[in-house]
């Protein structure tokens, strides 16, 4: 009866052993579902949260793929203008040494010309002291080579003197004739110099009009001359219709009979 009691106590024991291993397998296995579920949840959280910052981890890195490729293209745009640079910097450089070697060329051209700009005002120097010297020279010469044509007397002839070569180009007993012949060879700006006659009595004595070309000078030296028409000539003594710049100097025009036959222009 006591084995019965004890086998029965102990089966008692087995099966409250057993109901309490089995509520805590329940408990433990509800505990261990809900902790697993609530870190599943978390695990869930944590797996958006990274798949929100795989997606921003994304877009940084398109943000800096983007950024490096146009990084890239800037480097190789950088490249591209350094290595042009580089070509200009050579083009510089020799444009600078052509420049020096023009520069050079120029300064030994400069000395070159101060040279010959010394010698020039040598040479002008020179000129100018040589054309003073001819200036005196020729004011130094007589007034009759200065003139372009000189006219003289020796007893009734009429003679004529280039001032220029000093020789007699003309003579007649006709002193219209001379004087007229001089006229037709003076040139302009020239003159026709009546030397002085012997006695101041005396005249150069003209039968027919003359006529001074323009820009032309009749003059004596030294003293009056007279130049007279004759008295049986119809005419005028000196004919200056239509001519400029003539004119006449320490020269008397009359007439035999005292009477003037002067046609002013």
């Amino acid at each position: 009866m006591m084995r019965q009691t004890q086998l029965v106590g102990h089966r008692v024991t087995a099966d409250v052993l057993f109901f309490v291993l089995s509520l805590l397998l329940i408990c433990t296995t509800v505990i261990v579902g809900v902790y697993s579920y609530s870190s599943i949840t978390k695990l869930q959280g944590e797996q958006t949260t990274l798949q929100d910052d795989q997606t921003n981890l994304r877009q940084e890195y398109d943000t800096l793929y983007f950024q490096v490729a146009n990084l890239s293209s800037t480097v190789s745009s950088l490249e591209v203008n350094c290595s042009a640079l580089g070509l200009d910097y050579s083009n510089l450089q020799s444009l600078c040494a052509n420049l020096q070697s023009q520069v050079l060329s120029l300064e030994s051209n400069v000395g070159n010309l101060q040279i010959g700009y010394g010698s020039l005002e040598s040479r002008v120097a020179s000129l100018q002291s040589q054309v003073a010297n001819l200036t005196e020279e020729i004011n130094q010469l007589p007034s009759e080579t200065n003139s372009s044509y000189y006219l003289f007397k020796q007893n009734d002839t009429y003679y004529v003197k280039s001032g220029l070569t000093g020789e007699i180009e003309d003579n007649d007993t006709n002193c219209s004739s001379v004087i007229n012949y001089t006229f037709a060879h003076v040139p302009y700006g020239g003159a026709v110099f009546f030397e002085p006659l012997a006695s101041a009595d005396d005249a150069y004595y003209i039968d027919s009009t003359i006529y001074p070309p323009n820009g032309t000078t009749l003059a004596s030296e030294n003293r009056v001359v007279t130049i007279c028409l004759s008295n049986d000539t119809n005419a005028d003594a000196i004919d200056l219709h239509n001519v400029h710049d003539v004119q006449i100097e320490n020269i008397n025009i009359t007439g035999i009979k005292g009477t003037v036959r002067l046609a002013m222009a």
